[in-house]
């Protein structure tokens, strides 16, 4: 039985993604398992079937590399894609961002053409500098984290020891990551600013909304914060939940008629996750309109959208979603720039 509990708490309950469903021992299946087929080992026989390998592969894509959202890891599944199929990135020359307004910043190869397959560095999303530099048709896919969730995963990683530039920002020499609560009540660090080209105005403010391109200059404009994300919804080809990871993947594959072995990973982590919890007052505080409420409306809509994606309700999808096992161990490390 897989009932709402089982899917997580943030299932939107206007949608029957998560209605009880019922099943008995599913019949094995009868066709041969080629060679790129993977099916999950389990007590009970289950078909996933790898859904229409007729269809031509995507291999033209940009991820919004939304930081704190699984980014890091899904770099290194769509960079292990790039090459396997040898695909044209469009990627920094220097360091992990691209800023679009210096081209001498960013290049694309490894063959020398003036558009894109693929683009997955950090980039703020710009859709017109895009539709110059990527080839056409390509699918963008759109991380996006639960505010909360994020907020205390970002304040680990940008006052750790690792970011040292970004540690005297915060006049912080003290060893060890400041706790959540301590940004969360001082707006001296709550709303600290970076003024750095391809990256978001500010660490803990809208960010999530600034990676896809919103002007940090109408952070107190609820209504042009509402257009942005109606506009926004409609150039998301897929959206990757952080807390449905493993399921976004299969929704992805099966989007881009990919194979199992194209989305197994390794979980990139930066920091080990902290049992530090925020007060009360601290959560409606970051979820105010003057702090976070635009992350919220934006995690709000892509995860209503996300829930409602008609793959969701095929045949197989949550029974293909929790025996994947995707991810093969967790592992705690850098992870390289892909570069040429």
């Amino acid at each position: 039985m897989l009932t709402k509990a089982r899917f997580g708490a943030n299932a939107p309950a206007d949608t029957q993604a998560y209605a009880v469903i019922l099943y008995s021992s599913p019949e094995k299946t009868t066709r041969s398992v080629k060679r790129h087929d993977v099916i999950p080992s389990d007590n009970q026989s289950v078909n996933l079937v790898d859904h229409l390998k007729e269809k031509k592969p995507v291999e033209r894509f940009v991820m919004t590399k939304v930081e704190k959202t699984g980014s890091s890891t899904m770099l290194g599944i769509l960079a292990r894609f790039i090459m396997n199929n040898k695909l044209n990135v469009l990627t920094s020359c220097k360091g992990g961002h691209i800023n679009w307004t210096n081209k001498k910043s960013w290049t694309i190869g490894p063959r020398k053409e003036e558009k894109a397959d693929a683009l997955v560095n950090h980039a703020l999303y710009n859709k017109s500098f895009l539709q110059r530099f990527m080839k056409p048709g390509y699918k963008h896919i759109a991380l996006v984290r639960e505010p909360i969730s994020w907020f205390k995963s970002a304040v680990r990683f940008f006052t750790s020891a690792g970011p040292g530039e970004i540690r005297n920002r915060f006049h912080y020499t003290k060893p060890g990551p400041l706790k959540p609560e301590e940004v969360a009540t001082n707006d001296s660090l709550l709303f600290v600013t970076l003024s750095a080209p391809g990256h978001p105005d500010a660490f803990f403010h809208l960010a999530q909304l600034q990676w896809y391109g919103f002007n940090y200059a109408d952070r107190n404009n609820i209504t042009a914060i509402n257009s942005f994300i109606t506009s926004l919804i409609e150039q998301a080809d897929v959206i990757m939940l952080y807390d449905q990871f493993d399921a976004s993947l299969v929704l992805m594959k099966r989007k881009f008629h990919w194979t199992y072995l194209d989305i197994f990973y390794k979980s990139y982590m930066f920091q080990p996750k902290s049992k530090k919890e925020l007060s009360k007052k601290s959560i409606e505080r970051i979820l105010s309109k003057e702090v976070n409420l635009g992350d919220k409306l934006l995690y709000d809509c892509m995860n209503h959208t996300w829930w409602n994606y008609p793959e969701l309700k095929e045949q197989h999808f949550w029974e293909e979603a929790d025996h994947s096992r995707l991810d093969v161990e967790p592992i705690h490390r850098d992870l390289p720039v892909l570069g040429l």
